[in-house]
């Protein structure tokens, strides 16, 4: 969040610089024009008009990246919790049949408390001992999910890890429908926050959007040989 804010007050300098220069601009062209008997100065005004022209896009670009990123700035802590279950967790340890290898490859199934007011739930799942390895993302108007309703033809890349690593489910309930964030699946690197932050805004809501939040977390520990 921190990032953000740094990125954010530097477009918003950008801009700040680029609407100061335009008015020194227009100050230096007015001075020009009032000085007609020196040579260049149609070409100075042309220039001027140039200066003009870019410091506007300029400004006009810096204010806008600046106010969307702005608009990011969402305290994810402060969400209220969702309750999620899962019978594929079992004693802290994730169903065998939810791997990709040395299982089926079966989403687990999930269940999760309904929130007033929204019509949409984001389902995200995380490797955190493989960089933020991203395995599942979905978006459903679902509060439970069956076992295996997600595949790779829709989301879902079941564990594969070469040791016993810890899988976080989260369940992100949104007011409006999401159009769309970017992500990769099926590679490390995940950011959580600027998933849920997109969120937030790439929606009919256009900020706001998101209104609470809960995970469940377990450990997946494939066999010591894999047939």
């Amino acid at each position: 969040m921190v990032i953000l804010k740094v990125i954010r007050y530097i477009f918003f300098s950008i801009g700040l610089i680029s609407a100061i220069g335009f008015f020194l601009a227009i100050i230096a062209s007015l001075v020009s024009l009032s000085q007609k008997k020196k040579r260049g100065v149609l070409i100075h005004s042309n220039l001027s008009v140039l200066a003009f022209v870019i410091m506007i896009f300029a400004g006009a670009i810096s204010f806008g990246i600046g106010s969307k990123l702005d608009s990011r700035n969402l305290d994810i802590e402060a969400l209220p919790n969702i309750k999620v279950e899962s019978s594929s967790l079992i004693g802290g340890q994730w169903d065998k049949e939810i791997g990709k290898d040395a299982g089926s490859n079966l989403s687990p199934d999930l269940k999760w408390e309904s929130v007033d007011g929204c019509s949409q739930y984001a389902i995200v799942m995380i490797d955190h001992d493989a960089r933020e390895f991203l395995h599942w993302v979905c978006f459903t108007d679902k509060t439970s999910l069956k076992l295996g309703e997600y595949d790779e033809d829709t989301g879902y890349i079941g564990p594969y890890p070469p040791a016993k690593h810890n899988y976080e489910i989260y369940v992100i309930a949104m007011e409006s429908e999401c159009e769309d964030i970017s992500y990769r699946l099926n590679e490390n690197g995940a950011n959580l926050i600027w998933m849920i932050e997109e969120m937030d805004n790439n929606s009919n809501a256009r900020g706001h959007n998101v209104k609470a939040m809960g995970s469940i977390k377990g450990s997946y520990n494939p066999p010591k040989y894999i047939k």
